[in-house]
């Protein structure tokens, strides 16, 4: 497992976050994620079925918020 802290901009409330979270979480191959205001992302994943790059892809292809780098 790795563990990965990401910003991410766009995110203003508490629904913001939970749809970041949802999109992490339905993410496969991630075993854990926190997500708090203003911008921070914790993920724990498998690099054996996910990799930082599609866990970024999906989190801005929700055309919302992006992952500042």
């Amino acid at each position: 497992m790795k563990e990965l802290e990401l910003s991410v901009g766009g995110m203003t409330c508490g629904h913001c976050v939970a749809s970041v979270k949802k999109v992490i979480d339905n993410t496969e191959g991630v075993a854990f994620s926190e997500v708090n205001l203003p911008d921070h992302a914790k993920i724990v994943f498998d690099e054996s079925e996910v990799n930082v790059e599609i866990i970024i892809k999906n989190i801005n292809q929700t055309g919302s918020y992006t992952v500042n780098q």
